[in-house]
């Protein structure tokens, strides 16, 4: 099962603060999969969600006589009587979501403190080989400038190119994939690589595969001992790679679209730069001939449409993707 709703609340707010009340209308099914990162705090919430989905939050009122209710300012719904435990915020516990993802992705854990959200978490170490250890952290901010000052400060900090993970893509922006490649860091989605199992996580084949690619692209392995380490993940590596290119491409467009109409609206539009193969092969952890041959060799129509469209700034306009 997903995770995709968790992570997509950690980008909208990185701090992973709520009552359990929004927690469990934010992320369904996902919840018990999402309880075991998070803690009560001693915060208490001034909101909490209507009964009615869809409906204005409550203001919670507290009584002399010990009582709480949620009450609707704009009287679209009728007063809530809460307990104690149902006005307690519950966050993300960074120490918590680092063992998780420890777990889950086969990393030895940091020594160091972990650190706060929003902001850099220290979550571990990824070890291909003896005696080389690859530092792994998650970045989750809401700000461009919050995003290129933690990838700037990896980049000073990082002896090894470090794997850089986020919530999803919604901070990926060209700015940041600058910073990235300039860093030798490899941005990694924990939407595409974690999936739940019950209670538990687990990593997908992406995982794999952003990894391996982050050996080829930092300079620490090549692409010979790549495949000779791992022959079984090569078919299956070529076998996503189209997914993932017509994902990849699908969301530079949309960025292209409004990169257009952002500047049209200054008097000159602009088209976007394509993603280069050379990019495709890093954010997917493939090897640039396998993108190549996807392009040119593989017969997928819509694959070649959303490659030819990214250089055609008419279709670019056009795209309803």
């Amino acid at each position: 099962m997903s995770l995709d709703r968790l992570w997509s609340f950690l980008e909208a707010r990185p701090a992973g603060a709520a009552v359990i009340a929004e927690w469990r209308e934010r992320c369904g099914e996902q919840l018990p999969a999402t309880e075991s990162v998070l803690h009560p705090t001693q915060a208490r919430a001034s909101l909490h969600p209507a009964l009615t989905p869809g409906l204005p939050p409550l203001r919670v009122v507290r009584h002399r006589d010990g009582t709480i209710v949620g009450v609707c300012d704009q009287g679209r719904s009728e007063r809530a009587v809460l307990s104690p435990s149902d006005v307690v915020i519950h966050a993300v516990d960074p120490a918590a979501l680092r063992r998780q993802l420890c777990a889950a992705l086969g990393l030895r854990i940091a020594h160091e403190p972990v650190g706060r959200l929003p902001g850099t978490l220290r979550i571990g170490h990824w070890e291909p080989q003896p005696a080389l250890a690859i530092p792994v952290v998650l970045v989750a901010v809401t700000t461009e400038a919050a995003m290129l000052t933690a990838l700037h400060d990896l980049a000073a900090g990082a002896r090894k190119p470090p794997l850089v993970l986020t919530p999803g893509r919604a901070g990926w922006t060209v700015q940041a994939r600058a910073a990235a490649d300039s860093a030798r860091a490899t941005l990694v989605p924990l939407a595409d690589v974690l999936v739940a199992d019950g209670a538990s996580w687990k990593a997908t084949d992406a995982w794999d595969g952003y990894r391996q690619g982050h050996l080829v692209a930092a300079g620490l392995s090549t692409p010979a001992k790549q495949r000779a380490a791992a022959p079984k993940r090569k078919r299956a590596s070529r076998a996503t790679a189209l997914d993932g290119l017509k994902r990849e491409l699908r969301e530079h467009l949309r960025a292209a679209k409004a990169h257009y109409h952002a500047t049209a609206t200054r008097g000159r539009a602009e088209l976007l730069p394509r993603p280069t193969q050379q990019d495709l092969a890093k954010r997917l952890g493939v090897s640039e001939p396998t993108v190549s041959r996807c392009l040119n060799d593989e017969p997928d129509q819509e694959l070649k449409v959303l490659w030819a469209s990214a250089e055609d700034i008419d279709l670019v306009r056009k795209y309803r993707g």
